[in-house]
C-alpha cells in the first residue's frame, strides 16, 4: 500500500495480537498525517485480505480505533475523525528517520537554539553541576496553520560544542549526538499528564491560559548518562499511545510512571520524583 508516496504494506509480527499490531498500524498513520481527518479508512474485508487475517479480527481492529475517537463508522464507510493521535517521542524520532519528516502538511519551526545556564531542575534531572552549561531547543510543531505541540529538548554540556545543535534547523538531534560522538540511545523513559496551560504554552499553541493540556517529557540515556531530556506540550483531546512488553518475572516494569520510593531506615523514605511531578512541585 503507498501513501504519500510512502510504502506502508502492512505486516503481522509475532508475539502480538493481531488485532492490535492492526489498530496500532492505522492509528500511526494517523499520527503520522498519511491518513488525513475526513479520508476514508480501508474497509474491514480489505483490511482482512491485507493483513491475511479474519474478517472478524480486523472489525476488532476498528472497533478499537473507533472506541478512541480516532474514525468513527458510518453507513457510508469508516472515517478518520481528526489528528488526535498524537505519537510519543519515541515515535515522532523514527518517524523523521522513516519518512525523513513529520508527515504531510506538518512541520516544526526551531523558535530557540542556543547554549544557556541550566535551570536547577533541568540540572538535577540530567544529572549537571548546579549552573552548568546545556543546550536548549525550543520548537512549535504546526499541522497545517495550526500549532499542535511546543517542545523543549535540554541536552548535557557535553554536547554544548556540537555546532548543529544550537542551529534554528530542525534536525534529528539523537542522529546528530550519534554521528559526532558514538553515543547512542539505549534506555527511554517517559511521563505523561493533564494540567492547564500557563500563559507562555497558551500563546505558542494558541488557546487560552488555564486551557487543559496534555503535558509529556521523557529521558533518554546510554550507559555513559543521560543524552537528552524533553518536555512537550499539546492541547487536550489528544491520544497519546504506547506499547510495551510486559515481564511477569519482574518486579519493576519500564512503564512506571508515579514516584519511587525506597525505605532508607524505620524513619526515613527516599522518594525520586518523575520530571512530571518534579516539575509540578515547583508550582
Amino acid at each position: 500500500m503507498q501513501l504519500g508516496g510512502h510504502d506502508v504494506s502492512p505486516q503481522l509480527q509475532r508475539p502480538g495480537h493481531p488485532y492490535v499490531q492492526i489498530a496500532d498500524h492505522y492509528r500511526r498513520l494517523i499520527a503520522d498525517g498519511q491518513l488525513q481527518p475526513g479520508s476514508r479508512m480501508p474497509t474491514v474485508t480489505s483490511i482482512a485480505e491485507d493483513w491475511g487475517v479474519s474478517p472478524g479480527t480486523a472489525h476488532k481492529a476498528v472497533r478499537l480505533l473507533t472506541g478512541e475517537r480516532l474514525v468513527e463508522p458510518t453507513q457510508q464507510g469508516t472515517w478518520v475523525l481528526g489528528p488526535r493521535a498524537a505519537p510519543t517521542p519515541r515515535d515522532r524520532m523514527f518517524q523523521v528517520r522513516r519518512t525523513d519528516s513529520l508527515g504531510p502538511d506538518q512541520r516544526v519551526e526551531i523558535t530557540e537554539a542556543h547554549v544557556i545556564t541550566a535551570p536547577d531542575y533541568v540540572a538535577d534531572i540530567i544529572g549537571q553541576q548546579h549552573g552548568a552549561d546545556v543546550v536548549r531547543r525550543e520548537s512549535i510543531t504546526y499541522s497545517g496553520d495550526l500549532p499542535v505541540m511546543l517542545t523543549v529538548v535540554w541536552m548535557p554540556e557535553v554536547f554544548t560544542t556540537i555546532s548543529e545543535l544550537t542551529s534554528r534547523e530542525p534536525i534529528d538531534e539523537i542522529q546528530v549526538v550519534r554521528d559526532r560522538t558514538d553515543r547512542a540511545v539505549t534506555h527511554g523513559r517517559d511521563w505523561v499528564t493533564g494540567r492547564p496551560a500557563d500563559r507562555r504554552e497558551g500563546r505558542a499553541l494558541n488557546i487560552q491560559a488555564g486551557d487543559a493540556i496534555t503535558a509529556g517529557t521523557w529521558l533518554w540515556s546510554d550507559d555513559d548518562g543521560v543524552i537528552q531530556y524533553g518536555e512537550y506540550v499539546m492541547p487536550a483531546n489528544r491520544v497519546v499511545t504506547y506499547s510495551y512488553d510486559v515481564d511477569p518475572g519482574k518486579t519493576e516494569t519500564s512503564g512506571q510512571i508515579n514516584t519511587r520510593c525506597q525505605s532508607r531506615s524505620a524513619a526515613t523514605v527516599s522518594c525520586r520524583l518523575s520530571p512530571v511531578d518534579y516539575l509540578q512541585s515547583l508550582q
